[in-house]
């Protein structure tokens, strides 16, 4: 998922490049772009891209954060209670920062991932709170082996992140 974007960004980067203009092309330096070529930081990058045609950018900073403070966590069940911990503000002040740059420099710039399958499309999606999907995101990274989800409704962030 994070490749495609990669690779987007860089044909982007490539054309730019190749331009034969009068002006002085500067490519794009901005952190969005930085951070989906750093294999440490590009979960964000393709979480945003993967969520943004569900959720604006303030639900997909507040989704990140809790998924930022269930990894800090040590425990191996998630907490779903992150909504006024004191420990969230700092981390939601850059955060947001950093979600609109991914937002104005790489989604919206037309660096996006697939899309739900076609399979699924004609289902009613349903959508979690932030704090559930979260909790869900980091109960799935903490399992080994495989998983199955069992839902009475399609819930189309979960498959989109997926």
């Amino acid at each position: 998922m994070v490749s495609e974007i990669r690779h987007s960004i860089e044909k982007a980067d490539i054309r730019f490049k190749n331009l034969k203009a009068p002006l002085n092309v500067v490519l794009s330096g901005s952190l969005g772009r930085i951070m989906a070529q750093d294999p440490e930081l590009c979960y964000v990058v393709s979480t945003c891209a993967a969520l943004a045609p569900l959720y604006g950018a303030s639900d997909v900073t507040d989704i990140i954060c809790t998924l930022m403070l269930n990894k800090r966590d040590s425990s191996d069940k998630p907490d779903m209670g992150y909504g006024y911990d004191v420990r969230r503000m700092p981390i939601t002040a850059v955060m947001s920062k950093i979600i609109e740059s991914v937002f104005l420099n790489v989604v919206n710039a037309g660096h996006k991932m697939d899309s739900i399958p076609e399979e699924l499309c004609h289902l009613h999606i349903h959508l979690l709170d932030h704090t559930t999907f979260a909790a869900i995101i980091a109960d799935l990274q903490h399992r080994k082996g495989d998983v199955l989800i069992v839902s009475r409704c399609f819930l189309g962030d979960l498959a989109a992140w997926l």
